[in-house]
């Protein structure tokens, strides 16, 4: 409804003070429109169905490449999986789109039938469907090969990225135990907090959140019986390392790319570079560097991904964009880069990248 079908005399008032208005909006409306706009979408997402596909493309992305193109994953073992990981999420307090009065077996035969042309079943094993592959007309190169195994994959990520919201919070945590070796609250919230910088144009995070973010990921980590929390430290418990194990895995493949991509800008990419440019060096890196068997993860060939890095290190003002001539080129702090993937992998505690809260669980 329009302001001024219901009081004319204000429409007129903002019609003569258009001149008046600014043109930008200041700091602080730009920060609480963007905080707003955070918590819709936060909203909508804990109010989305999971379908029974999204979980098991949660799972198909946790096993290798070579299995998923060879041997084949067992079909039992990825029901069970499957199972395991819904009562997982409904644990979470996730919505989930599943038929009820229907045999759990044929929910998930009826699932892999529907998206049969990204993974299929052939003698009790699923495997993951090479698109366009030549008829006998020339042999696949091995980087024809990666791309083709890369593009079945992302399609998988497409239909996982629709359930991640429900496990990125305890992820998070679950990761900040693994890398950090510690059990203390204040070392885990602040590497907590780091990823939430660092990935918060992969995940939806409310702005100044954090703290009640990461109280959520102990709750929920401590309802599953995954973790022991007391008032000092988080512990993993006996029957928690399926749990953790699994949410590690979540958000390894980001973890990786982002690495990849800041040990590239820190070793071999110019002082200056276009996105075209770094794209292409980063296409060309990752598919060496899974050639290779180093890197185990497709998703650093999503170009989002590489552009999502960029993006955050704009943010985080470890880059900054420069023209000169027709193209818009990156300037990149090669230091802080260096500082960023080494907290990311661990090596050295978080850097403040902006004010860590008082850590409560």
């Amino acid at each position: 409804m329009c302001l001024g079908s219901v009081w004319p005399e204000f429409s007129c008032y903002i019609q003569s003070k258009k001149g008046d208005l600014p043109q930008k909006p200041s700091a602080d409306v730009q920060a609480c429109v963007s905080w707003m706009a955070h918590l819709m979408v936060r909203i909508q997402e804990e109010g989305s169905r999971i379908s029974p596909w999204s979980l098991m493309a949660c799972l198909l992305l946790q096993t290798p490449a070579t299995v998923l193109t060879e041997q084949g994953l067992l079909w039992h073992r990825l029901t069970e999986k499957t199972l395991w990981l819904r009562r997982l999420a409904l644990d979470f307090g996730a919505h989930l789109n599943w038929p009820e009065q229907i045999p759990d077996s044929d929910v998930l035969l009826s699932t892999l039938a529907l998206h049969r042309t990204v993974v299929h079943q052939k003698a009790g094993r699923v495997f993951l469907v090479w698109g366009g592959e030549p008829e006998g007309r020339h042999p696949v190169s091995p980087e024809e090969g990666v791309m083709r195994t890369a593009a079945a994959a992302l399609m998988l990520v497409s239909y996982r990225n629709q359930s991640l919201h429900v496990f990125v919070r305890p992820a998070l945590l679950a990761t900040a135990m693994s890398v950090t070796k510690s059990t203390e609250r204040d070392d885990l919230l602040a590497y907590f907090c780091f990823l939430q910088d660092v990935f918060s144009n992969e995940f939806i995070f409310v702005p100044g959140r954090s703290s009640q973010d990461f109280e959520e990921a102990g709750y929920l980590l401590k309802k599953c019986k995954a973790v022991h929390i007391s008032q000092q430290e988080v512990t993993v418990s006996d029957s928690g390392l399926e749990v953790l194990s699994f949410l590690q895995e979540l958000l390894k493949p980001f973890i990786n790319s982002y690495q990849l991509m800041f040990r590239y800008l820190c070793e071999d990419a110019d002082q200056i570079f276009t996105e075209k440019q770094f794209l292409h060096a980063v296409r060309t890196l990752a598919t060496n560097t899974v050639l290779s068997g180093e890197l185990d993860t497709y998703e650093v060939l999503s170009s989002n991904v590489q552009k999502n890095v960029l993006s955050a290190l704009q943010r985080l003002g470890m880059a900054t964009k420069v023209k000169r001539s027709e193209n818009e080129e990156y300037k990149v702090d090669r230091a802080a880069v260096g500082r960023a993937g080494d907290v990311l992998s661990g090596k050295v505690p978080p850097q403040v990248l902006r004010a860590t809260p008082a850590a409560r669980l």
